[in-house]
């Protein structure tokens, strides 16, 4: 595989999983309480669901949960044709776990293809850590990464409310887990109201849950049943109940909403020589709710202030105080370097590629600069 398909596979996983609040594994789990305990599902059921991009239909996705050893056995399957910078690509996804009777994970098995892409990723639960496994053709990568509470599918939350009555007022505790950042917090479902909603002409009096992450609140809308009736997620995604006659049906093949466009950010001016640019002053709104850590924005070269961002071209120093290869004698670089799921930084292709492209010189910062200025030029800028 080459380095612009790397890329674009690494862009998939992280774009699908922050799309679709509760589609496969979505690079993190959840835990609920252990007082909060389930109720069970004691026959197979299917859902089906429609995907919505700026009320544009861009996909569906079809759910399985039948009881299974002890526990359940949930399957998932979605489909996604979105346009992305003028081309369309499609996307399709599978996940297969095994939860228990809680609907706590035991193992899952996630596959992804787009296009010429292929990516697979398993999981097992080992006592405190997730044991993660990705597969590229004959090559596999084993990551452990430890684990603050027993994790709980993002597909499989609607199925344990679905288990159980819910009411106004209650909350439920979910540490979010997101392994591509090997980071653990704990966000907070509330179930805030009972409001009338119309799905396919059907009008229900449904309850209103709210969730928090990443400074969005996402909103989904539950039957008496439990069935999840809609869900308004991140960057204008809406999933909505369907059927499986209406599902695959009426997608957007035209390609109307293009994702980048609806998922960018505007700036009110444009910048005519970027590449000359040394500072940058920015006033950015939506942070207020946003928990970040402070040393995210304001640190470096750039300092967040009362919803303004300062941002100041880095100036390299004018000799470097060593040469390549560097002495790391205690080994104090290799949490920064060491290879991770989505920067395989010890893959040969790389490896190979990095050498040839600084050849023999020693300079460092000569080096940087030849890496950066390959990287821009030749890396395919496009999904």
């Amino acid at each position: 595989m080459d380095m612009p398909s790397r890329k674009k596979m690494s862009l998939w996983l992280v774009m699908i999983g922050l799309l679709v609040k509760k589609l496969h594994f979505k690079a993190e789990g959840t835990s609920v309480a252990s007082k909060q305990v389930a109720g069970s599902i004691e026959s197979p059921q299917r859902d089906w669901k429609e995907i919505y991009l700026k009320d544009k239909k861009v996909g569906y996705t079809v759910s399985l949960i039948k009881p299974f050893d002890g526990g359940y056995l949930v399957q998932e399957e979605v489909f996604l044709r979105l346009n992305l910078m003028g081309l369309a690509s499609g996307v399709y996804t599978a996940t297969q776990c095994q939860v228990d009777d809680n609907f706590l994970l035991k193992s899952f098995n996630f596959s992804m293809s787009s296009g010429v892409v292929r990516f697979n990723l398993t999981g097992k639960v080992e006592g405190d850590e997730l044991v993660l496994q990705s597969a590229r053709g004959k090559a596999k990568r084993t990551q452990r990464i430890k684990l603050s509470a027993p994790p709980m599918m993002g597909s499989c939350v609607g199925y344990f409310l679905k288990s159980r009555k819910i009411g106004v007022g209650e909350e439920f505790k979910v540490p979010i887990f997101d392994p591509s950042t090997t980071a653990q917090k704990e966000a907070i479902v509330k179930v805030v109201a009972r409001d009338p909603i119309t799905i396919n002409r059907i009008k229900y009096n449904a309850y209103r849950l709210e969730t928090e992450m990443w400074g969005k609140v996402l909103t989904s809308w539950v039957d008496e049943s439990g069935t999840t009736l809609k869900e308004k997620g991140f960057m204008g995604f809406t999933i909505v109940k369907s059927s499986a006659a209406a599902a695959p049906l009426d997608m957007d093949e035209q390609g109307e909403v293009d994702f980048y466009d609806a998922a960018s950010i505007s700036v009110e001016k444009k910048l005519a020589e970027p590449s000359r640019v040394n500072y940058l002053k920015l006033q950015v709104d939506g942070l207020s709710r946003a928990s970040l850590d402070p040393d995210v924005l304001g640190g470096g070269r750039q300092r967040f202030h009362e919803g303004t961002l300062e941002i100041s071209r880095e100036s390299l120093p004018s000799r470097a105080p060593y040469t390549i290869p560097y002495p790391d004698l205690a080994d104090g670089m290799k949490p920064f370097l060491k290879s991770e799921f989505n920067i395989e930084s010890d893959e040969k292709e790389i490896i190979e590629k990095a050498r040839a492209i600084s050849a023999s010189e020693k300079n460092p910062l000569k080096v940087s600069k030849r890496l950066s200025t390959w990287v821009y030029h030749h890396l395919d800028k496009r999904p």
